[in-house]
């Protein structure tokens, strides 16, 4: 497995320096003047958030995936994503100033995706993998009706705005290295108390009566990391957007690589995850003479993975 770990690692930063380079402004490695300053201040603190939002989602998809025993759960597809995209909206609608509606993103992503993820657990909780994706469909379909309507009513209020669903869709921007510090600091906390809680997550992967037997009291332990990843899955939306897919495809292309338990999956799908973001993010800024949404690129790259499932082909 160590090969293929170094090729996937070789293949974001390889990835990572198409992204510093092409775009829509072309500043190779060794540019001068105001082509530098872009280079560094501008597409460097990109890429790096770009790499922290693939650990996040990653880390959010194995987290779900472990807890709900269920290869198909993601933030995009839970709801928690959904959710937070709307509750991101719903800010502009509290009648405030238009800088503590930006304020209130954040609490009110996180509000809304908890909203959505409760939502989906109480409509599939009694099926299996199909019914829990019919209810994250639901979810969606649902949130995203309401968004159409909300992003006509911003588009007629702040015309002056881009376009939301644009960035709904998944669209990194530009960063600062504010922005880098920050998303560092929630990654690095989230990650941590992930590999703390390592043997936990392994018990939750074997059912609840083991979990039980085993002195793990599953209901509290799976609400208490549903709400910490909505906290964290809000945060990144507030930031970038719904980026779709890449906290399913991540877990699965670990277990497919050989990794075994929480802990190995988890750190192997968070390197994954830093790939499938870097080339996503590399094609949709600007490689084919225009930029896209990053889940038009991450729903393409999805598609092997979801024929394998559709086909009863599973990884685990």
């Amino acid at each position: 497995m160590r090969p293929l770990v170094v090729a996937i690692a070789a293949l974001a930063f390889v990835a990572a320096v198409a992204g510093l380079i092409y775009g829509p402004v072309y500043t190779p490695l060794n540019s001068t003047g105001i082509y530098r300053h872009i280079l560094i201040y501008m597409k460097l603190p990109t890429v790096l958030y770009v790499a922290i939002a693939g650990v996040i989602l990653a880390a959010s998809g194995t987290t779900l995936q472990t807890l709900f025993r269920n290869g198909l759960m993601d933030p995009y597809v839970s709801g928690t994503a959904a959710g937070a995209s709307f509750g991101a909206v719903v800010a502009f609608f509290t009648g405030a100033p238009l800088f503590l509606s930006i304020l209130a993103e954040p609490v009110m992503a996180f509000v809304f995706s908890i909203i959505g993820s409760l939502i989906v657990m109480a409509l599939g909780r009694k099926g299996g993998t199909g019914s829990l994706l019919l209810a994250g469909l639901t979810v969606d379909f649902a949130f995203t009706s309401g968004l159409l309507v909300a992003e006509e009513y911003i588009q007629f209020k702040y015309p002056q705005l881009p376009n939301a669903l644009y960035w709904l869709f998944g669209d990194v921007g530009v960063k600062t290295f504010l922005d880098v510090g920050v998303g560092s600091v929630v990654t690095i906390i989230f990650l941590y108390l992930l590999f703390l809680r390592a043997r936990a997550f392994d018990l939750a992967s074997m059912g609840d009566e083991i979990s039980q037997a085993n002195g793990l009291k599953i209901g509290k332990f799976r609400l208490f990391w549903l709400t910490l990843t909505s906290v964290v899955v809000s945060y990144l939306v507030s930031q970038v957007g719904a980026i779709g897919f890449v906290g399913l495809m991540s877990p699965h292309l670990a277990r497919l690589m050989g990794a075994d338990g929480f802990k190995e999956v988890l750190s192997l799908s968070c390197i994954v995850g830093v790939a499938v973001m870097e080339g996503a993010n590399a094609l949709a800024d600007g490689t084919f003479g225009f930029i896209v949404p990053i889940t038009a690129v991450t729903s393409a790259f999805v598609l092997p993975i979801m024929v394998r499932l559709a086909m009863g082909i599973e990884y685990t």
